[in-house]
């Protein structure tokens, strides 16, 4: 038996709260325009995962963890879509270990929460971040984890490398930077820096093409302010994929900038649009329910039948 709801019914959280205390064991899949990903649980506890470019077998259980970890950082930033649980299906690989489900859900929606904030220090996951020089302050508390991660800080490696090294999630040793720059011990190369007004919160007319760069950050010797360049074609022009990115291109070619830059998510304004409303991600097997008390009941169901 299957069961098929959307996350705007249940938080992919609370679902997988439903499944550690009913104990079950099979295969959650989570289906979004972003992306999808399947997490499987055996007896109530997680035993494997699989997103983006997360698959295939861990090798203990430490590694199972970070596994979960990136697996549902990713599928928990999904703004809606859809998820099926169904029962007694296994990974497709071999999974011999099995961790709590709560402790993992816990620490992705604390990391979750960060991330707005983690996302303006660090542009990426390949920046070097390098020491202070000095210590603003009198004193700087770490716990043994955020030590480990200080200590592997050199200017030479990358933040992939650092999580790599200290045996964490990228998405875990992310938070415990933006800590330590925020108290000075560490800081962002100027030219790895984020820009100040990221161009992704910028919000442009359907078919716009914008492109922007940032030679220096406001306020040091030699900076410049963001260069932005914005076009706006012909109303009846649909511009996507490829053509979107060559118009790009060319605009910021005569922009005199090396590259477009990042791109702007396209406004939505209320009341346009198809009165179908958005595309929901096909599902098969039963019918998808938002019904909150129907899709508990159906949990409750699944628990008996255990």
């Amino acid at each position: 038996m299957g069961l098929q709801g959307t996350l705007d019914t249940f938080s992919l959280a609370e679902i997988l709260g439903l499944i550690e205390r009913a104990r079950h064991t099979g295969a959650l899949s989570v289906q979004s325009p972003e992306g999808h990903g399947t997490l499987y649980v055996t007896a109530g506890r997680f035993s494997a995962g699989e997103a983006a470019d997360y698959s295939g077998p861990v090798e203990d259980r430490h590694a199972l963890d970070v596994r979960l970890i990136d697996v549902c950082f990713h599928l928990m930033r999904f703004e809606g879509g859809s998820f099926e649980f169904t029962r007694d299906v296994e990974p497709p690989w071999t999974a011999e270990r099995a961790t709590d489900i709560g402790p993992i859900v816990e620490t992705v929606e604390h990391i979750v929460r960060a991330w707005p904030a983690v996302e303006a220090v660090l542009p990426s996951f390949d920046v070097r971040p390098q020491l202070a020089e000095e210590l603003p302050e009198d004193s700087l508390t770490l716990s043994r984890s955020a030590f480990r991660i200080f200590t592997m800080i050199d200017g030479e490696r990358t933040v992939r490398q650092i999580a790599r090294e200290a045996g964490n999630s990228v998405v875990e040793v992310g938070p415990v930077l933006k800590d330590l720059i925020d108290h000075g011990a560490v800081r962002i190369g100027s030219a790895e820096r984020a820009p100040a007004n990221p161009v992704s919160e910028l919000i442009l007319p359907p078919g716009a093409v914008h492109v922007s760069r940032e030679e220096a950050p406001p306020g040091e010797p030699g900076g410049t302010p963001i260069e932005m360049v914005t076009s706006v074609p012909d109303p009846s022009a649909h511009l996507e994929g490829e053509d979107l990115e060559r118009e790009r291109a060319v605009l910021a070619h005569r922009a005199g900038l090396d590259d477009a830059g990042p791109s702007p998510s396209p406004s939505s304004p209320e009341g346009e649009g198809s009165s179908e409303g958005p595309d929901e991600p096909e599902m098969t097997g039963s019918e998808i329910t938002s019904d909150r008390g129907a899709l508990l009941r159906l949990f409750s169901g699944l628990r008996d039948q255990g």
